[in-house]
């Protein structure tokens, strides 16, 4: 999208696919569960993302991949225009510094043998960062960071509230100073005057740090709050790709139009008047996935032949806004005298 910012993760035809073994000792193979299949995006340096979507759609395996916690089945992810897969051993513990994970449960993410001190001050001794009194000196700085006590450092998790451990795991991200910081769901186990705590807490040191984050969550309210951008996934796919305030105001699949109709509003008079896509059916088995457009078995936009034989291409329907649907087919947006629109290649 040009005038945005410069992509940091680069992502292209991603590919993530699990391999199902059955028969005796479980030799035989059985098929494979398609979690992620063939997707392309970026964020850019400073930006905030939001991958949304149902459970199993594959979101929380994209961010895994990007983080190098599992390896793809095909497919490539650029850090700052360099392959992740190609990197030396001296570049990947560089990488490993830059990029942060903030995780689901912030009680199960977090050592009860530990203080909560020696857990933030632990992968500063991993890269051998902030050595003697300026490592104690930093894990104060954090613990205040985050809203917490200095003195809180000799505190064991147990010890805190289900927010506060938040907060450490939050302490704990920022601990090496990095560029990118993937959110897995960070605050749905969470009350909700917590999860407005925390929401805040990102939003402010996002801001204060400049950091790049890309959430993952199903929760749209979170992700309108927090994020520039909006990338909604779909069994493997990517959908619906826009500006968040665009996707929110005006939004193009069928699938995204569903979710964005189950936010519910504070006003119940207007929640009376409010119409909510219902899906019907459930989602389709990823170890077989429907032929043509995935999400055409529980469309009420369904088109015919086309949708159950085409898979459709993510397209620029919009300026900066791209979907994957037929019902667009002939709405891509061509400029004059430029070429059909095509295939989505980027996304900054």
């Amino acid at each position: 999208m040009d005038g945005g910012p410069a992509a940091l993760i680069q992502v292209r035809d991603l590919v993530k696919h699990f391999p199902v073994r059955g028969g005796l000792l479980a030799r035989r193979s059985a098929g494979a569960v398609r979690a992620v299949d063939g997707i392309t995006f970026d964020i850019g340096r400073g930006e905030t993302v939001g991958l949304v979507g149902e459970s199993g759609c594959g979101k929380t395996t994209t961010g895994r991949m990007i983080m190098k916690l599992i390896p793809p089945t095909a497919g490539e992810i650029y850090f700052d225009g360099r392959p992740i897969a190609a990197l030396s051993p001296e570049q990947e513990k560089s990488y490993r510094r830059q990029v942060q994970m903030v995780f689901q449960d912030p009680f199960s993410s977090l050592n009860p043998r530990m203080t909560v001190g020696n857990i933030i001050a632990y992968p500063m001794r991993i890269q051998d960062a902030y050595t003697g009194p300026a490592r104690d000196q930093r894990v104060r700085e954090l613990l205040e960071l985050v809203g917490l006590s200095r003195y809180q450092a000799n505190w064991y998790p147990h010890e805190f509230s289900g927010g506060e451990r938040q907060r450490v795991g939050i302490a704990t991200a920022l601990a090496l100073d990095p560029t990118f910081v993937f959110c897995d769901e960070p605050v749905s186990s969470l009350d909700v005057s917590a999860q407005a705590q925390i929401l805040n807490l990102l939003k402010d040191i996002r801001k204060e740090f400049n950091l790049t984050i890309l959430i993952v969550t199903h929760n749209l309210s979170v992700v309108e709050y927090l994020s520039d951008r909006v990338i909604v996934m779909y069994l493997g796919k990517l959908v619906e790709i826009a500006a968040t305030a665009e996707l929110y105001r005006d939004t193009l699949h069928p699938y995204s139009k569903a979710l964005v109709s189950a936010i519910p509003t504070p006003d119940p008079d207007v929640e009376r008047e409010r119409a909510q896509i219902i899906l019907r059916g459930e989602i389709p088995s990823p170890l077989d996935p429907p032929s043509g457009c995935r999400f055409h078995t529980r469309c009420q936009s369904y088109l015919g032949d086309v949708c159950r034989e085409v898979e459709p291409e993510l397209r620029e329907i919009r300026p900066g806004h791209f979907a994957a649907c037929h019902l667009y087919a002939e709405a891509a947006t061509t400029p004059t005298g430029a070429e059909p629109p095509r295939a989505l290649d980027h996304m900054i």
